[in-house]
């Protein structure tokens, strides 16, 4: 197996660690903990989306020059540590100003409702925004190194298991909102404090600023203007949706519209796990003029994706009725917000890698435009539905946007470099995934809720994954399950003896 193979199968345990802990909360504890007030979970998914549309300009797009630019200097030692220390100090300088800029003005966006929560705890917003630049940079420092499992268990398990602990104790000990903000601000610090001490003991890179590269920065500056804007414009089109719903109908909404937004992400874990190792694979690939590898990649990002995005998708969208009986009255009306976003993902992943051929070509410029036309269309889409259909107004919005964006990125792809990842198998996994959500329908019921969701995810599984696994959809897929099957005999026959 590949380093991409294995890299992507140590990320998609990091991410299905993070799902448990993140599913266990979202359907089982947030109801409980915040039935009396929902506010405060949508204060939290607020500030942390703030957070997050800041975060670009903190970053100063630094993250995307290493995976651009560190290639370059990764044979001679003494440029590559000059380099990683010009991109620290410039994150810390950034993220002082934007700090600043935040501290005069970042208090006037308020939610509808209770906007004092708000003005009571809108400095905790800087300290989340430090913690988060930086841990971002380190993370693209250990992705481009090819080392991108332990960014990823960060990320995912380790902060998704800190949040769960943070409800629970919230939930138990029943303190006030002020340690419950704490002690998320504590988890990104605790994020990032683990990344650089991993850093450290791989002696690759440093992770202290010392003498900056000297260089003509032309090349990285129009790159930063570039991504910069492009990145800024496709974070905010990804968050927008969950500040208009604070802004236009209430923090208790944005609380309500975060869990399906969260189903929506799990169907989306396979692109994230295969992502975060293909890119730097295709940043390197250009550097080398390597256009069979990029093409390879391509195909085989579309399948993978699409295949574990659409098997989650089905899983979650057949036991969808239980679901919402157990996340209750308040916090249990996200069917069409999961089936919107996830639609729109699973049109996403199927196009395969195409932002980042785009993104680590030489025609980077174009994703600015598409970003920035993306930003616009979530925007407009979400000013006028929002009002009229409520949160299902605003995954119809975001979706329809994401859908026509993702549409853009093929084409261009295909028109420039010509390259598109179908092929014969893409049908046949669009059949299956087709035919399974036909078979959702007919499948028996429970009368428990458990049992129902057991029984369905059963009998679903029996018949979806072996049909899956016999079609060949995915080779990758098949040849990682059979090398698991044959190391669980191997085990199995040494343990016997």
């Amino acid at each position: 197996m590949g380093i991409i193979a294995r890299q992507s199968v140590r990320n998609i345990i990091s991410h299905y660690w993070g799902i448990l802990a993140g599913g266990i909360y979202t359907v089982f504890f947030i109801k409980e903990a915040f039935h009396d007030h929902p506010e405060y979970y949508g204060l939290i998914v607020f500030m942390i989306n703030y957070m997050q549309i800041l975060l670009p300009a903190a970053e100063l797009s630094m993250p995307n020059v290493v995976i651009k630019f560190f290639p370059k200097y990764a044979g001679n030692q003494k440029a590559k540590s000059e380099f990683v220390s010009l991109v620290l100090m410039v994150v810390l300088l950034s993220c002082t100003l934007i700090s600043l800029i935040y501290l005069s003005f970042g208090h006037f966006f308020q939610p509808k409702d209770h906007p004092e929560l708000f003005r009571d705890n809108y400095l905790l917003i800087i300290p989340l925004l430090l913690f988060s630049a930086l841990f971002e940079t380190y993370a693209s420092i250990s992705k481009v190194i090819l080392k991108s499992s332990f960014p990823t268990f960060l990320k995912e398990a380790f902060s998704k298991s800190w949040i769960f602990l943070t409800i629970v104790l919230y939930w138990t000990l029943g303190f006030g909102l002020q340690l419950l903000l704490w002690l998320y601000v504590a988890g990104y610090f605790l994020q990032f404090v683990m990344i650089v001490f991993y850093l450290s003991k791989t002696r690759l890179v440093p992770v202290i600023p010392g003498r900056l590269l000297r260089t003509n920065g032309k090349e990285i500056a129009r790159y930063v203007l570039f991504t910069l804007m492009g990145g800024s414009a496709a974070l905010m089109a990804s968050k927008l949706d969950n500040l208009m719903i604070a802004a236009i109908l209430g923090l208790e909404f944005t609380a309500y519209y975060a869990i399906g937004l969260f189903l929506s992400n799990v169907v989306q874990v396979p692109e994230r796990s295969v992502s975060v190792i293909s890119i730097p694979y295709i940043s390197k690939a250009w550097e080398q003029n390597d256009l069979k590898t990029i093409r390879e990649v391509y195909i085989k990002t579309s399948i993978n994706q699409f295949i574990g995005g659409a098997s989650i998708f089905l899983l979650i969208w057949i036991n969808m009725d239980s679901l919402q009986i157990i996340l209750g009255e308040k916090f249990g009306n996200i069917r069409y917000v999961f089936l919107f976003l996830s639609l729109a993902k699973l049109i996403d992943m199927i196009s395969g890698a195409n932002g980042g051929i785009i993104i680590t070509s030489s025609r980077y410029k174009l994703m600015l435009y598409l970003q920035l036309f993306l930003m616009v269309l979530v925007f407009l889409s979400n000013l006028i539905l929002i009002p009229r259909y409520g949160i299902n107004g605003a995954a119809l919005a975001t979706a329809g946007s994401m859908t026509i964006y993702t549409i853009a990125k093929f084409f261009i792809v295909w028109h420039l470099f010509k390259m598109q990842p179908f092929g014969f198998q893409t049908l046949l996994a669009i059949l299956l995934m087709v035919s399974g959500f036909v078979l959702s329908k007919y499948l028996p019921s429970a009368t428990h809720i458990l049992q129902d969701i057991l029984l369905r995810t059963l009998i679903f599984s029996a018949v979806f994954f072996p049909l899956m696994l016999a079609m060949r959809i995915s080779a990758d897929l098949n040849q990682y399950l059979y090398d698991l099957l044959r190391k669980i005999r191997s085990y199995l026959k040494g343990t016997s003896r």
